[in-house]
Formats: structure tokens, sequence, C-alpha cells
């Protein structure tokens, strides 16, 4: 499986989780239907600045759309993350790293 392939398998994944057609997504992204259509069945490459336009559609990390990707290349199907389960996943870093930073700002604080 190629790349493309994989990442349209995964744009295709995301839009019918959020119960999005098509046809709205490639207006709100601003492409033809036909462009859109072409990265699920991928036969296009997506830049990156089009990843972010399409997280921001479907109000998502664009670390879900890449990942979602490599599920796609690496694993089975029966192995693959929901959207949600990549939504809580992110929740569950981002307070840690937040964890992280509070504890080290906390001791440089102590020590000046």
């Amino acid at each position: 499986m190629t790349i493309k392939k994989s990442f349209g398998l995964a744009l295709k994944e995301v839009r019918r989780a959020k119960r999005m057609t098509q046809a709205e997504c490639s207006a709100l992204a601003e492409i033809t239907q036909a462009q859109w259509s072409s990265y699920e069945l991928g036969k296009s490459h997506v830049t990156l600045d089009n990843v972010i336009k399409m997280s921001k559609i479907f109000n998502v990390d664009p670390f879900i759309l890449i990942m979602k990707s490599f599920d796609h290349l690496r694993f089975p199907q029966e192995f693959h993350l929901s959207v949600q389960d990549y939504e809580e996943f992110l929740v569950e870093i981002y307070n840690r790293r937040k964890e992280k930073i509070k504890a080290k700002l906390e001791l440089l604080e102590r020590e000046h």
C-alpha cells in the first residue's frame, strides 16, 4: 500500500466518522469534489496545507489524520484506532505534557 492510498483511507474514515459528504468537505476546503475524491482514492498527494485545512474541517488535530494513515500502512484493519480513540489519546498526551512543563517550572521557581 502506498502513502497516498493509506492517507486516502484515513481521510475517508475520518470524514465518515464526522458524518460528512465529499461535497461538503470539498466545498469547505475550497477544492473540487473530484480533487477530494482523488485524495480519498489515493490518486493525489495531499499537501501539508491541505492536511491542516482538512483537520480544521473535521475539528480534529492533524495528528489524527496522519496517524490513521500509518494505521492503514502498518496494521490489519482490526487494530485501527477510531477517531475518538485518537482524540482521547491526544488529550492524555497534552495533559501529561502540561504536567511535565508545570513540574519543571515549579522546580525552576524553587531553585531561584
